[in-house]
Order: C-alpha cells, then structure tokens, then sequence
C-alpha cells in the first residue's frame, strides 16, 4: 500500500470517528430521536466496512451517498450541492 493511499484511509477513519462521536453527541443533546441515531449509524458502519479494498475515488463517493443519507435521517442542510 503506498503511502498517498495510506494517508487517505487514515483521514477518512478520523472524519468516520468524528461523525460517529458528533452523532453521539446529538443523541446526548436530543438532537436526535434514538431511532434516527441507530438508522445514521449503521450507516456509518456500512461505509467503515465498505471502504476496505476500494480505491479513492470509490470510497470518497460512498462517504458522499453516506453522508446524503445521515443528513435526509436528521434533516441536515446538503453539504454536496
């Protein structure tokens, strides 16, 4: 595995962690009902698991359709246009 690749996995594992940690908190606060909680985060560990063994460009648009749909699940604003 080169080391551009290497870099990439390791910062998409830190922005998967941040989110999981940033979802937590929401349900914390009541931003969130328990049941989107658990719908947004097996979300997360959809893409955690998928994005072994796939190149960039394949990982970066399923943390996108990811991110789509967590932010459909809380009613976020769109981040992708």
């Amino acid at each position: 595995m080169d080391n551009v690749y290497k870099n990439f996995l390791e910062t998409s594992y830190g922005s998967l962690k941040k989110a999981k940690y940033l979802l937590h908190f929401s349900l914390v606060e009541n931003y969130v009902s328990k049941k989107n909680y658990g719908r947004a985060m097996e979300l997360t560990e959809d893409v955690g698991a998928d994005g072994i063994g796939h190149s960039k460009k394949v990982i970066s648009y399923k943390f996108q359709v990811i991110c789509s749909k967590i932010q459909n699940i809380l009613s976020l604003p769109s981040f992708y246009g």
